[in-house]
């Protein structure tokens, strides 16, 4: 998490970059030489302001500016998606240990009422009422169950470790809950097509994908803008002065503008330069006749197969674009599968959690005759804790398949990029 907030950071500051560049270049300059000529001394000083704005560059800055700014809204997309899955394995590990929790305590039940049994077959054999053999039955099953539940504990313990971990928190504890669900006709809501719906308006990685097709567009541009002919205004305003011998330093005001010319085409640059500078004062700022008071300047210069990059550097955002409409579509048929998928397994979980509450009424009602049958001699403590065995399992499984259902809800959730399944299990 901490990293991905500092790709929200970077792409900020990349974009206030950008927005920089959208603007003039201030800079302030301060400039002061001695030296001699021949026997004399000299001195020169001057300082001011030197800007530079670009009057047209093909767009090439405009377009790095919104590509920036998709930069942002990509990086916050990843925070978004890298909470989400966060949360899809808290949820996970959480259900876990809810439902490993509820299995222990269901064999911890049950061993507590065998032991009742296990007692009573005792005394039937030291009484000879029972034989060796289904003494030694309940005896092998009592220890089975045992088995069971220190798998059980096991089982535990691993998911509380797994949950610790995701929540980097070695010190975490989840309190004594029963986990349950009830179903209701609107629990479920969503069809397939709404859940697609809200996927794509929603879904973190299908808002990145977008973005990174428009950023890698805005991309392309900026490459292609420096094929486009490129103004520059550039200048100066500040004083300036010169003084040979003992003569006073004297500052008057100096300015200078040009345009710069820059157009790149068929891996050649043409550049040309135009403007002049001039002072306010010369005859008390310049000594050296030699000076010049006004000036104009043209420069034309044409460079061969400088801007070979360019060439390659357009194509290059050409093929980044193309991979990148190409992601989104893969995506979108994946966003596709995951929803479909975990909306499958919702229905299916449903599905068996009603099955098996069934089952376990009727697991549960056959304890009950197996029960009065033994007390009136027709079945034996062996079956009677084989019934509860049998409870328990299925007991087990109903814990299972809720837990199936928490998770493939989180699943979706995620899926979703919204939560649409309840999660009041979590609160």
């Amino acid at each position: 998490i901490n990293i991905s907030l500092e790709q929200v950071n970077l792409a900020r500051m990349r974009l206030v970059n950008a927005t920089r560049f959208l603007g003039p270049f201030l800079v302030l300059e301060y400039r002061s030489s001695e030296g001699e000529t021949f026997d004399d001394p000299y001195r020169a000083e001057s300082y001011g302001v030197r800007f530079e704005q670009a009057v047209f560059q093909g767009g090439g800055r405009y377009f790095g500016y919104r590509r920036e700014r998709k930069g942002v809204q990509v990086a916050e997309a990843s925070h978004q998606r890298i909470l989400a899955e966060i949360e899809n394995e808290v949820a996970d590990a959480y259900y876990k240990v809810l439902m490993h929790r509820n299995i222990l305590s269901n064999y911890e039940s049950l061993i507590s009422e065998l032991e009742r049994d296990y007692e009573i077959a005792r005394r039937q054999r030291e009484r000879e009422i029972k034989t060796e053999i289904d003494y030694e039955d309940i005896s092998n099953l009592k220890e089975s169950i045992r088995i069971q539940k220190d798998i059980a504990a096991d089982e535990l313990a691993i998911a509380l470790m797994d949950l610790r971990i995701v929540c980097s928190d070695p010190e975490l504890e989840v309190g004594e809950r029963e986990l349950d669900l009830v179903f209701s006709p609107s629990l479920v809501a969503y069809r397939l097509e709404d859940c697609l719906r809200i996927a794509f308006e929603n879904r973190p990685e299908m808002k990145i994908a977008r973005l990174v097709v428009s950023q890698s567009e805005y991309d392309e541009r900026v490459a292609g803008a420096a094929n486009y002919p490129a103004l520059t205004l550039e200048g100066f305003y500040g004083r300036s002065g010169e003084a040979f011998v003992d003569r006073d330093l004297l500052l008057v005001d100096q300015w200078s503008v040009f345009l710069n010319l820059r157009w790149g085409f068929w891996g050649n640059t043409f550049s040309y330069r135009y403007g002049g500078d001039r002072v306010s004062d010369p005859s008390a700022a310049i000594i050296d006749a030699s000076q010049r008071i006004q000036s104009r300047e043209h420069v034309a210069q044409f460079s061969l197969l400088d801007g070979l990059e360019r060439v390659h550097s357009e194509k290059e955002k050409e093929v980044v674009r193309m991979q990148s409409e190409m992601d989104l579509e893969n995506t979108v048929k994946q966003i596709e599968r995951e929803v479909e998928n975990n909306l499958r397994i919702l229905h299916r979980t449903m599905d068996l959690v009603n099955n098996t509450r069934k089952r376990l009424d009727v697991e549960k009602r056959r304890v009950e005759i197996i029960d009065k049958n033994r007390l009136l001699g027709q079945a034996s403590l062996k079956d009677v804790m084989e019934a509860r065995n049998n409870v328990v399992q299925v007991e087990n499984s109903l814990y299972e398949n809720i837990y199936k259902f928490y998770a493939a809800s989180a699943a979706l959730n995620r899926a979703c990029g919204k939560q649409i399944m309840p999660v009041e299990i979590l609160r």
